[in-house]
């Protein structure tokens, strides 16, 4: 070992500055590796966040694609909850509705079905028709009538327990592409015609 005691004063302040200059060289090389980790570390973090945003954007929108598919596939019902609105809110019924649905459609057949059951139960009687021609409509259920006012009381009654309908306001028969109304005479103004309009296809 190199005996310090027997070093001259100016070798040894030779070696205090080295040794000064040295650890100051080192000080920095180590400040700037931590400096370069941390940045370093700080791009990867933010890479990783931004693979995680996108992911997760992407579950979201997979997810949305989901419930849209589900719904274009899920047949239309009347549910539990609309079935006991209908026999609260059904008040000066009609005696008859005629039902038309496309009839290449399982689905919309599937629903008039559905309502025709439900409508039957609280003395309202229906008929079917199925068309030749694919209905297509922004509300499921169009409801038209002699009597604007019955039909109107209807499709009000019908929104209230959570049907998707509207009615038709003109005097005249509608005649909406793919519609055999021709098939149709009501026998009174107490009689109603209700379309069900095809579901539109999901557009993911």
């Amino acid at each position: 070992m190199l005996n310090l005691i027997s070093l001259s004063p100016e070798l040894a302040q030779s070696l205090i500055k080295w040794v000064t200059v040295g650890s100051v060289i080192f000080g920095v090389l180590t400040g700037l590796g931590a400096g370069l980790t941390f940045a370093c570390q700080s791009i990867l973090d933010a890479e990783n966040d931004k693979k995680i945003a996108i992911a997760q954007k992407d579950a979201a929108e997979s997810k949305l694609n989901a419930e849209k598919l589900k719904n274009a596939i899920t047949y239309r019902t009347v549910s539990d909850d609309q079935k006991q609105r209908i026999d609260l809110f059904l008040i000066n019924k009609p005696k008859r509705v005629v039902i038309y649905y496309t009839g290449s459609d399982v689905e919309s057949f599937f629903y008039a079905q559905s309502i025709k059951k439900n409508f039957e139960s609280i003395g309202i009687y229906c008929d079917l028709f199925a068309t030749s021609s694919v209905i297509y409509y922004e509300s499921d259920i169009i409801l038209w009538s002699t009597d604007l006012l019955l039909s109107k009381k209807l499709a009000d009654q019908l929104r209230s327990s959570n049907f998707n309908a509207v009615y038709y306001e003109g005097r005249e028969r509608p005649q909406f592409t793919g519609t055999v109304g021709d098939d149709f005479k009501p026998e009174g103004p107490e009689d109603v015609m209700m379309i069900i309009s095809t579901k539109s296809p999901p557009n993911l």
